[in-house]
């Protein structure tokens, strides 16, 4: 799962800084480009996860406001329904998700 998530990433990378160095799209649409990157890959590592309890997974910083940037990292707020045993279930998803 990794390597293709990996794979995934480099590839549409490329694509976005071509059309970057290539001026075929602004600073704004780079970004924009770049955020919808990582929510796809996010969003994967979320379903790879399959939270059991409701869970989510909050963008902050530049990744949040669809500023990423080719160095950015990706500042992300776990936020889980639940007590308990929830909260262990929530540290396993926060866990998988982190390490993809």
């Amino acid at each position: 799962f990794r390597e293709g998530l990996a794979r995934f990433v480099r590839q549409s990378r490329l694509e976005v800084a071509a059309r970057d160095l290539l001026d075929l799209a602004d600073t704004q649409a780079v970004g924009h480009e770049l955020t919808a990157i990582a929510d796809a890959c996010v969003n994967a590592a979320l379903t790879a996860a399959e939270p059991q309890i409701p869970f989510a997974v909050i963008g902050l910083g530049r990744y949040g406001s669809e500023e990423t940037s080719y160095q950015s990292d990706l500042d992300l707020l776990f936020v889980f329904d639940g007590a308990g045993d929830a909260a262990q279930e929530a540290n396993r998803i926060a866990k998988t998700v982190r390490a993809h």
